[in-house]
């Protein structure tokens, strides 16, 4: 099953390439249409955006947004490798994520393990691709297989190297920003976590995880505190751990919290998601 790797990030690149210019070229362009319809998106209201388009071949201003503005940067490596794949592998690129057989089949019995191969397809879970798992269920059951001797494998090993940014700090590992990258995710490798005070002052706070095998272990002792009492919201995973703890107190009365973290196994939810989806069919 082969998905297509999204070409919004075309825009994107093409900012990160060049060095500050100060003027805007006369008149629409296709390109300055295009990057003023992000800039100027309801969601991005609150965004600030210092932006410079420049070719490379005359050195000719193709776009400007507030080039000369001061601001903090954001993180733009991910530009250049972006780039660097559309230059490569053109827009129309495809990356698959395939089901493999260890083992012989007859008569719709597979001796041996299935493996989900994972390709680096980033779509897996989100708008995209939503019923992926179906899809391979649907796929392997159109291919006369109804029984699988043997296990079920989720394979990320189609590349390897460190799976999160040198340098990071352990708090920042928490977030979804810093997923781990990995050949076999899904869902963008995050999940959301949500947080709400309990019935009464001293009673244990509500915490549910969705998808809830996105972190495997959730270690609460959050409480809810008194009413218009200070939020204490405290949450700690430690790097390689598949334990999330929870701790500290929530207001009674206060609104429910809701945190987008990365998971700690992206690759074992896909494959739990893709056994889910093999037994609504059966398999």
């Amino acid at each position: 099953m082969e998905r297509l790797i999204r070409s919004a990030l075309i825009l994107f690149c093409l900012c990160g390439l060049v060095p500050p210019v100060h003027a805007r070229p006369a008149g629409p362009t296709e390109l300055a249409r295009g990057i003023d319809a992000i800039v100027d998106a309801p969601r991005f209201s609150r965004a600030r955006w210092g932006i410079a388009v420049v070719s490379l071949d005359s050195g000719r201003s193709l776009y400007a947004h507030d080039a000369g503005r001061l601001l903090v940067p954001a993180s733009t490596a991910k530009l250049f490798t972006a780039a660097l794949t559309l230059d490569r592998l053109g827009a129309d690129q495809r990356t698959a994520t395939r089901l493999l057989a260890r083992g012989p089949v007859h008569r719709g019995r597979l001796d041996g393990s299935l493996v989900l191969y994972g390709m680096g397809d980033p779509t897996l879970g989100t708008e995209t691709s939503p019923h992926w798992a179906d899809d391979l269920a649907g796929q392997l059951a159109a291919h006369g297989i109804d029984h699988v001797h043997g296990d079920l494998v989720a394979d990320d090993t189609y590349f390897v190297g460190p799976s999160t940014g040198a340098g990071w700090e352990v708090g920042d590992l928490l977030g979804a920003f810093a997923v781990p990258a990995s050949a076999l995710g899904v869902d963008e490798n995050a999940a959301w976590l949500t947080l709400a005070p309990g019935p009464s002052p001293g009673s244990a706070a509500n915490v549910s995880l969705d998808p809830p095998d996105g972190i495997p272990v959730i270690s609460s002792r959050l409480l809810t505190g008194a009413p218009a009492s200070r939020d204490d919201l405290n949450l700690y995973r430690p790097p390689g751990s598949d334990t999330l703890y929870a701790f500290g107190s929530l207001p009674a009365g206060a609104p429910p919290r809701r945190l987008h973290l990365a998971m700690s196994d992206a690759a074992r939810v896909a494959g739990e998601q893709l056994q889910a989806a093999l037994a609504r069919r059966r398999v």
